[in-house]
């Protein structure tokens, strides 16, 4: 099952993390995005948000990446100060 992490209001919507067996079609970042936007109201489009980081297993990579079951997918906002 991957891993799946939420950071700041990521987890307003979703909660701490997930452990999520895929879904079948689900092969990519882009593809995770939008399964989990169709299950909790607003997270896509917080996703989207160009300042959004999405890291996956340790490192922050682009929504065209390929995963898999056995990946730690983290979620960060956009972070602000100084």
């Amino acid at each position: 099952m991957a891993e799946i992490i939420f950071y700041g209001k990521f987890q307003d919507i979703i909660g701490p993390s997930l452990e999520l067996g895929l879904p079948e079609g689900v092969t990519s970042l882009k593809e995770l995005v939008s399964y989990l936007g169709k299950l909790y109201a607003g997270f896509s489009e917080m996703v989207l948000n160009a300042r959004t980081k999405i890291v996956l297993n340790d490192v922050i990579v682009q929504t065209d990446m390929p995963i898999s079951d056995a990946d730690r997918i983290e979620f960060l906002p956009p972070f602000s100060g100084g």
